[in-house]
Parts: structure tokens; C-alpha cells; sequence
């Protein structure tokens, strides 16, 4: 008895520790190659972080050398410290990012919280979806932005209901809401989360029409001035000093990200933006799947908030998470979705499904005859079997050409000339070598060979992956080398220009 009342309390945990454990089959694998139409993953994880590897092997943070650093400023600084203690390795920057995502669930999940039946609803349901999954052991900043968000959606709910006189949660809730943009400034527009559900609080309480204004808007207010804080302070000591720089950098990532009225054609905006965005997703079906349970759930969710004997607590978390959402849903208008940029869309929608199934189980547990009951027992089954299914599938095709591709570089004595080339940070992994990216009209395509003098250039065969900066400049890298090698690097071949 006394075993049962430990694992029922503790089920959440145990949860995550077994999802956790199932990441630990892919720590050294390539990612996988259904993840993304682009390079994605395969050169990101690298691009992401090799800015802190060569500060570590002694060539400094080069911060104008390329984009990544300037917008994942905390990323980098939580990857030094353990590339610097246990070396700059990917399974060691992948368990970074795993354990740090398992913290901030452990502190946002407690034992017999509110939201500890939404977390363990969360496992099957949203962690362990294909998108959610593999980004959830990438060593990239997007599933950390992701968990920070839900962090920050957890300690505004418990301001929001009540709990707005402990400093704690104001501080953690704004705390995390900066440091989902600090990790990745793509996350810009989660900041606006407590204004956007202050504004649905008001309209569902006046439609109820209750008396419960003030305490949240008090709560609101207060959470606007110590939000301010971190805003500041990261404009003060990143954003000004770095402001020629930065803006030239962000200027580039939004320069033609979004839909133009003009491209909208009569058969309705919102259908052509469907349209649109079913083109730009690499598994258009499965978002389908998911968009249709996020719908059924929305309707089920919104008919429990009118509902006279919904508590307070199931409102406040549903128009928190249904807020997410609708952050979310500025990326059906990008003409560039990456398989990245949708994961946060998939982790905000799924959430509100386990939310409202959560809430539905509660309502008929004292029914031991109501169907719907069973109904929402199969359908988290069969989400699990499904998407078990993807994972396994995903395990028996891990191939490993990155580890190898490393392991090459690693037994070349580089000097003190660097690896370049957009694949060169992803396939350095640990090493001393100094690597650095390039792209035509972007970051260091000037003078190649004669600015710095590389012991190997990375390429493919067409320069598909720095938008051919070499043959733009009339440069011929068989003239300039002594030998050339060919390796397969999942979906794309790439050949290593040896200098002389």
C-alpha cells in the first residue's frame, strides 16, 4: 500500500524519467531523416553552438562571424560550462539540453499540483510526438524556449489563482517568459502572453457574467513591471551594445518571412493561408490529425469555461495555454516553416488537449458509467501506440555519419587554420578545431582562402548550403586544394577541399 501511494504521487516524475531514459538510444545518433525538408538539425545543432566551442579552444566567441550567437546569447552561455568540464562533444551538449529541460519540468510539475494530471497527460500526448521528441534531444534552443514558456504559463497560473502576494512566482514567471526569448529571439512573441489572456479572461468573465476583474487585472499589472525588468536588462547589456549588428542580423531573418496581402488570392485569406502553410509542412497529414483533435478539444475546452460548475482554476489554465496558441498561429502567415519553428505550435496545441482531457477525466471519475470516460482513455492510447509507433520507426533508422564524420576531423592536426564551410560546425564535434560557416552575401564569403587560410573547406557538390558563395565569386576550390573527399551526410553528399 505504502509502494502504491509512493508511485501515485510520484507518477508524473516517473513519467518524465522514462521519457527522459528514451532519449538516451538517440544521444549520439544523426538526427533523423524525416525531421526536416532542410538541412534543419543536421547543421543547426552545430551552427548553434560552435561559437562557444571555439571560444573554448581558444579563438574567442567571434560574435560577427555569424547570426547564431547574437540570437541565442543564454543558449551558448548554458553549453560553456559543460563543454568546457567534459568536453565539446554532441552527446554532451545534447545531455545539456536534456537535463535542463527535465529540471524545469521537475519544478514546474509538483507532487499533487493542479497541473500534475496535465503533465503526465503531456507524456504521451506531446512529448512524445515525432517533432516534440527529436527536438527534445537536439542540442538547439527551441525545446529549452518551449519548456521555459510552460514554466511561465505554470507560475502565472498559480499568480492568476490566487497565489499573487508570493513575490516567487512573479519573479519565475517572468523570469521564464524573458529566457524563452533570451535562449532564441524567435521567441520574441510569447511576451505578450499575460496581455493576450487578460484580454480573454475579461471577454469569457463578462459572457459568464461574473464579478472576478480586479484580482487578475491587479495580478496583471504587477506581472507587466517585474516582466519589465529582464526586458531591460537585456536591452541594456546585449541589445544596445550589439545594436548595429544585431539589427543587420534580424533584419535578415524577417526580410520576407511573412505572407504579402497581395500574394493572398480571392478564395478567402484564411483558406489560402491553409493552403500555404500545408505546402511549407513536411507531414501535412499528421498536422491535420493534430489540428482536429486541437479543435475538438478547443470546443469541449470552452464549453466546460461556460459552464457553471467549471472550476476557476481549469479556466485560468485553458485561456493561459489557449493564449500560447494563438502566439502560436502567426506562423501559418511564414513563407520559411521549418520543422523547428513548428514543433512550439505542435507543444502549445497538444498541451490544450491534455488539459481539457485532463479535466473531462476528473468530471466523469465520479461517473463510473459515463462512456466518454472510456472514450478519453482510448484516445490517449491510441496517441501513445501511435506516435510509440514514429519513435520506434525512428530508432530503427538512426545512422550515425555525423559521430563519423567527427571522428575523421578529429585525427587531422588542423594548426591553427580553422575548418570552414556552413557543414564545418556540425561536423567538428569534439575537437580543437576552430570552424566557421559560410553564406553567400551573409558571413565570411569575402576572400575566402586568403582572409583564414583553412586547412579544409566543407562544400556540396552544387554549394546548396551557402547559396553558392564560392562560385558567385569565381572561385574554383579544385585550384586551391590537393585533394578532395566525398562523404554522405544523410540526405546530402559533401565534398572536403583538403588546402594546400
Amino acid at each position: 500500500m505504502q509502494i502504491r501511494e509512493v508511485v501515485s504521487k510520484n507518477i508524473t516524475f516517473i513519467a518524465f524519467a522514462i521519457l527522459f531514459a528514451l532519449h538516451l538510444a538517440f544521444l549520439q545518433a544523426d538526427p533523423d531523416c524525416n525531421i526536416s525538408r532542410s538541412h534543419g538539425p543536421w547543421t543547426d545543432e552545430g551552427l548553434y553552438s560552435y561559437q562557444i566551442r571555439n571560444a573554448i579552444a581558444g579563438d574567442g566567441i567571434g560574435l560577427h562571424n555569424s547570426a547564431c550567437f547574437v540570437v541565442t546569447p543564454a543558449f551558448g552561455t548554458l553549453l560553456y560550462l559543460p563543454f568546457q568540464l567534459f568536453g565539446t562533444t554532441l552527446p554532451v551538449g545534447r545531455t545539456t539540453v536534456m537535463l535542463l529541460w527535465l529540471g524545469v519540468l521537475l519544478l514546474t510539475f509538483r507532487p499533487r499540483d493542479t497541473l500534475r494530471i496535465t503533465g503526465l497527460l503531456m507524456v504521451p500526448i506531446v512529448f512524445m510526438q515525432y517533432h516534440v521528441f527529436h527536438f527534445s534531444h537536439y542540442c538547439m534552443a527551441e525545446i529549452l524556449s518551449v519548456v521555459a514558456i510552460l514554466a511561465a504559463i505554470a507560475f502565472l497560473f498559480r499568480i492568476f489563482a490566487g497565489d499573487n502576494k508570493n513575490t516567487k512566482n512573479h519573479i519565475c514567471a517572468a523570469a521564464f517568459l524573458a529566457f524563452s526569448c533570451m535562449l532564441k529571439i524567435q521567441f520574441l512573441y510569447i511576451l505578450p502572453l499575460a496581455i493576450v489572456f487578460t484580454i480573454l479572461w475579461l471577454i469569457t468573465t463578462r459572457i459568464r457574467k461574473e464579478n472576478d476583474i480586479q484580482p487578475i487585472l491587479r495580478s496583471f499589472l504587477i506581472h507587466l513591471c517585474i516582466l519589465a525588468v529582464p526586458v531591460l536588462l537585456y536591452l541594456m547589456f546585449w541589445y544596445i551594445p550589439t545594436k548595429e549588428f544585431y539589427d543587420h542580423v534580424i533584419g535578415k531573418l524577417v526580410e520576407g518571412s511573412f505572407l504579402e496581402i497581395s500574394q493572398l488570392n480571392l478564395a478567402g485569406i484564411l483558406l489560402d493561408i491553409w493552403g500555404r502553410f500545408q505546402l511549407n509542412v513536411l507531414n501535412a497529414g499528421e498536422f491535420t490529425l493534430i489540428a482536429v483533435a486541437f479543435f475538438v478539444a478547443l470546443v469541449a475546452g470552452f464549453r466546460r469555461v461556460f459552464s457553471r460548475t467549471s472550476s476557476r482554476n481549469f479556466r485560468l489554465l485553458f485561456l493561459l495555454t489557449f493564449s500560447w496558441v494563438i502566439l502560436e498561429s502567426h506562423k501559418m502567415t511564414l513563407t520559411y516553416l521549418p520543422s523547428r519553428y513548428l514543433m512550439p505550435f505542435y507543444f502549445s496545441m497538444g498541451m490544450l488537449v491534455a488539459l481539457v482531457i485532463g479535466e473531462y477525466i476528473q468530471l466523469f471519475r465520479s461517473n463510473a458509467k459515463h462512456k466518454l470516460k472510456y472514450a478519453m482513455y482510448l484516445f490517449v492510447a491510441a496517441v501513445f501506440v501511435f506516435n510509440f509507433a514514429n519513435l520506434i520507426a525512428s530508432f530503427n533508422r538512426r545512422t550515425y555519419s555525423i559521430r563519423a564524420a567527427s571522428g575523421y576531423f578529429q585525427q587531422v592536426d588542423f594548426g591553427n587554420r580553422p575548418l570552414m564551410g556552413a557543414w564545418a560546425p556540425g561536423l567538428s564535434w569534439g575537437s580543437n578545431i576552430v570552424s566557421y560557416p559560410i553564406w553567400k552575401d551573409d558571413f565570411n564569403d569575402k576572400r575566402v582562402i586568403e582572409t583564414f587560410n583553412p586547412k579544409a573547406i566543407i562544400t556540396e557538390p552544387g554549394e546548396g548550403d551557402s547559396n553558392g558563395a564560392f562560385q558567385s565569386a569565381e572561385v574554383d576550390l579544385r585550384d586551391y586544394s590537393d585533394s578532395v573527399v566525398q562523404r554522405r551526410i544523410g540526405h546530402w553528399d559533401v565534398l572536403i577541399f583538403w588546402l594546400k
